[in-house]
């Protein structure tokens, strides 16, 4: 402040009456500092807005992908299938498994075939389908006549046939490729139409074509 009030005294020595014009251009100064001052903090203000905008939006993203994530795991796991897996494995059960899996990766998940099965009966690079029930032959079983050797087949062979004008939804479901839809829509045909007058009829149900067909053609009977 001294050296203020000394800068100012030095002036009007040296400007005498003309001392209102230098408080006049020193309000002016004082106006111009305050001004700058007044727009260096509105801008640091709004610096602070945008920045804080910024952190929302990316945090919406973040959440965006995050529900896109979850949504994706879910999706991908009803692609999965259910596979019932009995006869000659470690641990029978049912299991989940990726759609196209095949016979040998769900014998795996099912501990693996006990001491006395016969791999060679059945076709282990065989796909599977939902709903299915994958019977694993044991030596007795072959010896008993129970199960022929599956040969090039890449469907499991079964002890017992299911009669499709008797099985009900859940039995109808072992058969693979058969689910709950098209199970009821096996009983729904054979209710209108008296039964089936033999195994070929059931391609006459919606859905069940040739290749259908092939698949369970030698686990069912009427």
């Amino acid at each position: 402040m001294s050296y203020i009030k000394k800068y100012i005294n030095k002036l009007y020595l040296r400007f005498g009456y003309k001392t209102k014009y230098i408080y006049a251009a020193l309000f002016v100064l004082a106006a111009c500092i305050i001004c700058c001052f007044l727009r260096f903090t509105e801008s640091e203000s709004e610096n602070g807005s945008i920045k804080d905008y910024n952190m929302s939006q990316n945090t919406a993203v973040i959440s965006d992908a995050s529900a896109y994530d979850g949504t994706k795991s879910y999706e991908e796991k009803e692609e999965n299938i259910c596979v019932y897996v009995c006869g000659s494995v470690n641990n029978p059960g049912v299991y989940e498994a990726a759609k196209d899996a095949r016979i040998y990766e769900i014998v795996d998940m099912a501990g693996g075939m006990t001491q006395g099965a016969v791999p060679e009966s059945i076709n282990m690079a065989g796909y599977v389908s939902d709903g299915q029930m994958i019977y694993i032959p044991g030596e007795q079983d072959i010896s008993s006549g129970g199960v022929t050797p599956a040969g090039n087949s890449t469907e499991m062979s079964n002890v017992k046939l299911i009669n499709i004008n008797t099985a009900g939804v859940s039995e109808l479901m072992t058969l693979p490729g058969i689910g709950e839809s098209r199970a009821n829509d096996i009983i729904r045909y054979r209710t209108e139409n008296g039964g089936f007058g033999c195994i070929e009829d059931i391609k006459k149900v919606s859905g069940i074509k040739d290749a259908a067909y092939s698949k369970i053609k030698d686990l069912i009977q009427v």
